[in-house]
């Protein structure tokens, strides 16, 4: 009994949880930072750096909140975990980088 009273409120164990949990939904907590250029996609969140070429991906979706870049030709259920959705902004200049983002994919033939 008193083990797992200990273990129910211990401290630790609420922290440790607690960090779980955020790290869980940091996809929704945390801002994520996209840089598109003409050679690589780089994408920022929370601390870590990913690098893609543009040669990586086989397949653009166009969506109306963003795009969804698939390194597999076809659907997959791989593209959940392999491909990467830019979502755009709600307002500014979403035209323009819309606009981009077809230039750059219709230059890497996507």
């Amino acid at each position: 009994m008193s083990i797992v009273f200990a273990t129910a409120y211990d401290v630790f164990t609420g922290i440790f949880c607690g960090g779980i949990l955020v790290g869980a939904v940091s996809r929704y907590l945390l801002p994520t930072r996209y840089e598109i250029g003409a050679e690589v996609l780089i994408v920022s969140h929370a601390g870590r750096t990913q690098k893609y070429r543009w040669d990586s991906f086989a397949r653009l979706d166009r969506h109306h909140d963003g795009f969804f870049f698939s390194p597999h030709e076809t659907p997959s259920r791989l593209d959940t975990f392999r491909g990467i959705f830019i979502r755009l902004p709600a307002t500014g200049e979403t035209e323009a980088i819309r606009s981009a983002i077809e230039d750059l994919a219709a230059d890497n033939a996507l």
